[in-house]
């Protein structure tokens, strides 16, 4: 089955990406263009117009724009009752709430990062996380190209996500009664809150660096280090085609890569 495509933030490094294997994969039907720049993109010397729609309304929205892009995306896509896969970061909380109503009404795959090793990577670092325990500290470093606006990145916002929460370390008040004396152990024993873990993130805006990401577990007299790299665009792209061929059957809600993939 071909899949009808539009794709948002067309003319932007993503969109074009997407849009050249898109057409170069049968399954795949780009049928619209969407960009606050008219312009014609040229793939295999066929022309493609940000502007001008060809034959037929799209099964699935790929959007790799901007906040407000992703905002009038979905509205247009909760209006036409359409598929969307958004792969944009920079989101404040506000367009956070517009994507989670938007999705009581359509399927939405929503990722920083669509790549299979950055997926894998945060159940690798959750693992080491849990594995490692209190007595390492946990610092990401984000290496990305300097035209990139959002700091930190998505991906590093994702990474830190994926670990799991700490006990907390603040106390709760013990019921007790005269005849009963209460440890400080005992009073943090009975506090069960648990709390995002303390993370420093670092960026670094250079060149032309596609992306790359290491998280580094530092403890005692040793260290461990786990690392992606992402040498072309064309990793995210091609995760972003397969999240849309993945959700043109699904019911409305938020998914991630991870189930896309079947890593969850």
């Amino acid at each position: 089955m071909t899949v009808k495509l539009a794709i948002n933030g067309a003319t932007g490094r993503m969109g074009r990406e997407i849009l050249k294997l898109a057409v170069a994969d049968e399954s795949f039907d780009v049928v619209q263009l969407w960009s606050r720049e008219d312009e014609t993109l040229w793939i295999d010397g066929k022309s493609y117009s940000s502007t001008k729609s060809r034959e037929g309304e799209p099964a699935v929205i790929i959007d790799f724009s901007s906040p407000e892009g992703t905002k009038e995306c979905l509205d247009k896509a909760v209006e036409l009752g359409i598929p969307v896969v958004c792969g944009t970061t920079g989101f404040l909380s506000v367009h956070e709430k517009v994507i989670r109503f938007a999705a009581e009404s359509i399927p939405i795959v929503k990722s920083a990062n669509m790549s299979l090793g950055i997926n894998l990577l945060k159940v690798l670092v959750a693992e080491a996380a849990t594995a490692l325990g209190l007595d390492f500290n946990i610092d990401i470093i984000e290496m990305h190209h300097k035209a990139k606006k959002d700091m930190p990145s998505g991906t590093a916002l994702l990474l830190k996500q994926a670990l799991p929460k700490v006990p907390s370390s603040r106390t709760k008040p013990v019921p007790v009664d005269d005849s009963t004396l209460v440890s400080a152990a005992d009073v943090l024993s009975h506090d069960t809150t648990k709390v995002d873990r303390h993370v420093e993130i670092h960026s670094v805006r250079a060149g032309t660096i596609v992306g790359e990401h290491h998280v580094i577990f530092a403890g005692p007299s040793e260290r461990v280090e786990l690392v992606h790299r992402a040498e072309s665009r064309e990793i995210f792209a091609r995760g972003a085609l397969k999240a849309a061929a993945w959700i043109v059957s699904k019911e409305p809600g938020l998914y991630t890569m991870k189930q896309v993939l079947g890593l969850e």
